[in-house]
């Protein structure tokens, strides 16, 4: 199954099995898998999970999900008190998008935080919101 913890639209995860066959057929097996545009990084944790690959390499471009990558792994404490912290509302969503907006050119973990909860799956906001008495 594939699942990314973030929403991204044109997401190349349909291409697992393609890259998987490759993969195998080029004897790759337990390899390093490097994703430069890793985006949502579907592909990447799904080889990994199902241990096509051993290892994964992700990166991009653009700032916010570098930022969210790179917030998740190395301040992985502090991105879940984020989470814990964050107000679901309007107020909260439209700081946050502010944040993807204006402070988008380098590496920080709000940027990363708020690219997260901008683009979060709405398995995400749903289950906050079952377990919250804030409304969205």
């Amino acid at each position: 199954m594939f699942y990314s913890p973030l929403r991204y639209p044109g997401g190349k995860g349909k291409l697992t099995p393609f890259i998987e066959m490759l993969i195998e057929a080029y004897g790759h097996k337990g390899g390093t898998y490097i994703e430069p545009f890793a985006g949502g990084a579907g592909v990447a944790i799904e080889l990994l999970e199902r241990d096509i690959v051993s290892r994964i390499v992700i990166n991009d471009l653009d700032k916010g999900i570098y930022s969210f990558w790179r917030a998740i792994l190395n301040e992985t404490d502090r991105f879940i008190d984020a989470i814990i912290q964050a107000p679901l509302d309007m107020t909260e969503w439209h700081k946050q998008h502010e944040i993807c907006l204006t402070q988008n050119q380098k590496y920080s973990f709000e940027l990363g935080f708020a690219t997260f909860l901008i683009s979060a799956p709405l398995r995400f906001w749903s289950a906050r919101l079952y377990r919250s008495p804030r409304s969205f």
